[in-house]
Formats: structure tokens, C-alpha cells, sequence
């Protein structure tokens, strides 16, 4: 807001330039700014994209109801922010199941042998103030540990897992 102190219709340019702030976290804010709910800025001409010369200017008619006024930030969904989204989904998901891994090896090392609905009850209980691990990411973790060799299936019984020390 303190681009419009120097200029009184600065170009998204200029903005750009003088607040030296990211492309993509900017235009976040100037579009929620400039969003016909808000009405904090007027945008010329007034659509959702963003161009480097597109212009902003205060908006004379915007007079706010209290003195502390809070503005949500609207998220575009761009290409870059979908596939940052990606990539973050993709670390969680790999945490978590490094943390499957380690919470089935933890009750298998104490238990040594357990049966298989036992141990996904356990490894959700002790996993429940991380996140809520499905029993199906639970199971495939289990069959990955038996490929790894830190687990293997009962000869007898199908169901019961026993520990490889």
C-alpha cells in the first residue's frame, strides 16, 4: 500500500519493482485487494490476470465498517503453486510412511510376534498424534518390510507376523 504514496495509479510493473517482493505472492495480494467483494483497489482493466501493465489505484468509494479491517488472502492456483503443492504432498507422503515403517519395527522388535490386526491397531494407535495412517498404507508398509526382510509371515499361520532379528 505504500506504492500508492509515490504513484496514484502505479502499473503492476512499477509495484513489482519498488516492493521488490515475488511475482507470484503479489499478484495473491493485489488481486484480493482489488476483488469486487474487498474493494480496496480498482484494477484496469478488471479481470483476474495479471499483466506487467495493468493499472491499481485506491479506491475512492472504499470505506471500511470498523477501524481494524482484516483481508483473506485469495490463492490463484497456478501452475507453480500446484506443483510446489505436488511436491510437498509427495515429502508428506514419504514421512509418513518412513514413520509406518519405524512404528511397525519399534512393536515388532518388543513383540517379536504379533497377528496381522493387532499390529495395525497398535501402529495406528501410536501413530494417531502424528496423523491418522489408513490400514491399507499400514498393510502395504507391513508387505514392504517383508520384501526388506525386517518382518516374515508365520509358516502356520498366514495372519502372524514374527521379527528377523
Amino acid at each position: 500500500m505504500l506504492v500508492f504514496n509515490s504513484a496514484s495509479t502505479p502499473t503492476f510493473k512499477h509495484i513489482l519493482d519498488v516492493t521488490g517482493i515475488p511475482r507470484a505472492e503479489i499478484a495473491n495480494h493485489l488481486l484480493t485487494l482489488a476483488h469486487p467483494k474487498v474493494g480496496v483497489l480498482l484494477k484496469n482493466p478488471n479481470n483476474d490476470k495479471l499483466e506487467d501493465n495493468h493499472l491499481f489505484k485506491i479506491s475512492p468509494k472504499y470505506r471500511p465498517q470498523l477501524k481494524r479491517v482484516q483481508i483473506p488472502v485469495m490463492r490463484l492456483h497456478t501452475k507453480t503453486t500446484s506443483d510446489a503443492d505436488s511436491r510437498e504432498a509427495k515429502a508428506i507422503q514419504l514421512q509418513r510412511r518412513h514413520q509406518i515403517d519405524a512404528a511397525v519395527v519399534r512393536i515388532m522388535k518388543t513383540r517379536k510376534t504379533l497377528r496381522h490386526n493387532l499390529l495395525v491397531a497398535e501402529v495406528a494407535q501410536q501413530l494417531n498424534a502424528r496423523f491418522q495412517p489408513s490400514p491399507n498404507d499400514i498393510k502395504k508398509r507391513i508387505e514392504a518390510l517383508i520384501e526388506q526382510e525386517y518382518l516374515e509371515r508365520d509358516k502356520n499361520e498366514r495372519a502372524t507376523y514374527n521379527y528377523l532379528a
